[in-house]
């Protein structure tokens, strides 16, 4: 299974996604604020990264842009979690930054874990 890394400065709604992918058998780690998960990730492997859009110290967009510019980190996946009043803006900027796994809040554990087996199946093809 994978190594995923859940961003997300709402204790609740991040224990929720915690609780969802380990369920799947997945190791689920867990960072608070983008400048804690890029710490994380300079240190620890990560084959997929969640991230909440709206996040306090650094946003999900900068967050993406941090992380591809570095050699380490540029190919890991990512799926932009947003709630659904700012869908078309966020929809745009992440497609922007090449980001095409979206998750819309409100959204079912079957959709989530439908995008998260999505964008780990795509990873693994893509990843040489």
């Amino acid at each position: 299974m994978a190594n995923i890394l859940v961003v997300d400065d709402r204790p609740f709604d991040r224990a929720y996604m915690v609780e969802l992918l380990s369920i799947q058998k997945h190791s689920v780690f867990e960072a608070s604020n983008g400048v804690e998960a890029l710490a994380w990730l300079r240190s620890k492997h990560s084959d997929l990264v969640i991230i909440r859009i709206m996040l306090p110290a650094t946003d999900g967009l900068d967050f993406v842009r941090r992380l591809r510019a570095e050699p380490s980190t540029a190919a890991v996946p990512i799926i932009i979690v947003t709630p659904e009043h700012d869908n078309p803006e966020a929809t745009t900027l992440a497609q922007i930054r090449g980001i095409a796994n979206i998750v819309i809040e409100p959204s079912t554990p079957g959709k989530i874990l439908r995008i998260v087996e999505s964008a780990l199946r795509t990873a693994s093809h893509t990843t040489p």
